[in-house]
């Protein structure tokens, strides 16, 4: 469990290497090829929304599905 002024959750598939995340607005993104030691990493951060914002948000390619 965490808490974020941003995300809401997020879930991953290590087979297909897919972080699924939902922001606090309800719009929901899939990042691919998310290697698993990054989500391993936001789960423990401190803060997964500067996590996200620094490792992810513009690291990954992203399809929005919602």
């Amino acid at each position: 469990m965490f808490e974020s002024e941003c995300l809401d959750a997020f879930s991953y598939s290590a087979k297909l290497k897919k972080l699924m995340i939902t922001f606090v607005d309800g719009s929901v993104y899939e990042f691919q090829d998310v290697p698993r030691e990054i989500v391993a990493a936001l789960v423990i951060s401190a803060s997964v929304g500067r996590y996200f914002n620094n490792e992810i948000r513009d690291q990954y390619a992203y399809t929005k599905i919602s």
